[in-house]
């Protein structure tokens, strides 16, 4: 016979090894946040970073955008879901009998006095409902040094917010079971009263997955912070009557924060390491209204060691921050490189190209990052949804005073853009839109 004691001593960690897998999306889920924020950022220079400025000129830029709410991601095979899908589930008392043979026996014990009464102890169905949305700042101060090189600054500040609902709906039929049985031994009738009492709600298994390991509850928030700062130079090696072509190199500042190893949602703002970039631009102008511009950037970030939660094994999805357990590590970071390139074409109006209107495609592909520590932990457990590609399609529109700054007709030369744009496929990528505005003075 079943003791009731034990059954309902294991009850926190049977909920727990239940749903390690199910939380495991989760992590994957909001690596979307820092995804987002980098596609704002590469965009900030989109149409215009092929040009250096004239010597002694400035040229300042204030770049705000704003992405959709965010429900849906493209997950590792490429195909479309929402992000609170994966979460959704029922469950009953056959997983927790996977998990521990103990409550096997009372299960067994039910089904020999009638069948299948045990497989009807308990159920409980489990929704999730997440979304977020991220706001962009960025302002940009760019020199031109001579007529072929320019050096600028980046500093980007991003708000980020997460919406994060968890609910647990659940049916105990432990006390029905025992009136239906009638007259039974006591320790079975003690054991179905104890598991009755139980209940199988939001706070057991916040409780039980989340507090009880060091993590905070899951909840929504609203951050607004610096993310990380880009600074370098372009140089103009070549250019004629219809040819431009330009070098970048720039470098990134680790300014932005980092994941929070207590709140699983928070993926911070920056990329945790200093990094380098170096890219091409080459511009077509076959008229002086029309121009085709390619570019192609590859970036280099260097590793970086802090504190990470690591898992013990493949199905450890959601480490331990107990100190006792010795799970969190300075755990050393390689990251993979990335590749970025764009395809763009531009079209000028009116009789000085005061307007103009374009298109571009984008697309960008990370690898892997390789993880490495002091331990023998399942370091290769936090590689997961690292790399990503992604597919995206620009528009936008522009209008320039610099003609009428010419003519004396305008006081202040600048340039103002709206601009557009969607992710159209990828993998491991936020499914998102978002726009922004970016105005440009010179002076």
């Amino acid at each position: 016979m079943v003791k009731h004691g034990r059954i309902i001593a294991t009850k926190n960690y049977m909920a727990t090894a239940l749903f390690y897998r199910v939380f495991y999306v989760v992590i994957i889920t909001f690596f979307a946040v820092s995804i987002i924020i980098l596609f704002m950022h590469k965009s900030a220079y989109a149409v215009d970073a092929a040009t250096v400025l004239p010597k002694g000129i400035f040229r300042a830029w204030f770049l705000t955008a704003q992405s959709e709410i965010i429900s849906q991601e493209i997950n590792s095979d490429g195909k479309l879901e929402n992000y609170g899908s994966r979460l959704n589930r029922s469950v009953t008392v056959d997983d927790l009998v996977l998990r521990d043979p103990r409550i096997g026996q009372l299960v067994n014990t039910l089904n020999t006095i009638e069948p299948g009464l045990g497989s009807k102890l308990m159920s409980a169905n489990l929704y999730s409902d997440m979304n977020l949305s991220t706001t962009a700042a960025i302002t940009a101060l760019e020199y031109g040094v001579n007529d072929r090189l320019s050096i600028g600054i980046n500093i980007p500040i991003f708000r980020r917010k997460v919406s994060a609902n968890f609910n647990a709906i659940s049916v105990n039929n432990a006390t029905a079971t025992g009136s239906h049985i009638g007259d039974i031994s006591p320790d079975l009738q003690n054991a179905l009263y104890q598991f009755g009492i139980e209940s199988f709600d939001r706070g057991m298994f916040v409780k039980s997955i989340f507090t009880a390991k060091g993590y905070d509850a899951p909840s929504s928030f609203d951050k607004t912070e610096l993310g990380d700062v880009v600074f370098g130079g372009k140089y103009n090696f070549y250019k004629n009557e219809h040819f431009y072509s330009t070098a970048l190199l720039g470098a990134r500042a680790p300014t932005g924060s980092t994941p929070s190893l207590t709140n699983i949602y928070d993926k911070g703002c920056g990329s945790g390491s200093w990094g380098i970039a170096g890219a091409l631009y080459e511009e077509y102008l076959p008229k002086k209204s029309i121009s085709f511009v390619a570019m192609q950037k590859l970036s280099y970030a260097f590793s970086d060691t802090r504190e990470r939660a690591v898992p013990k094994n493949q199905d450890d999805a959601l480490p331990s921050l107990l100190a006792k357990d010795g799970q969190v590590q300075n755990v050393t970071r390689t990251q993979a490189l990335s590749f970025d390139s764009e395809l763009s074409s531009t079209l000028r109006l009116l009789r000085d190209s005061e307007l103009s209107i374009w298109g571009a495609y984008q697309f960008s592909a990370k690898g892997k990052d390789q993880y490495s520590g002091p331990g023998d932990l399942y370091y290769a457990g936090l590689e997961n949804a690292t790399d990503n590609i992604s597919h995206n399609l620009e528009i936008g529109a522009g209008y320039s005073t610099i003609p009428a700054y010419r003519r004396k007709a305008f006081s202040v030369p600048g340039e103002i853009q709206l601009v557009y744009n969607s992710v159209i496929d990828g993998k491991n990528i936020p499914y998102m839109n978002y726009a922004y505005m970016n105005l440009m003075i010179y002076f």
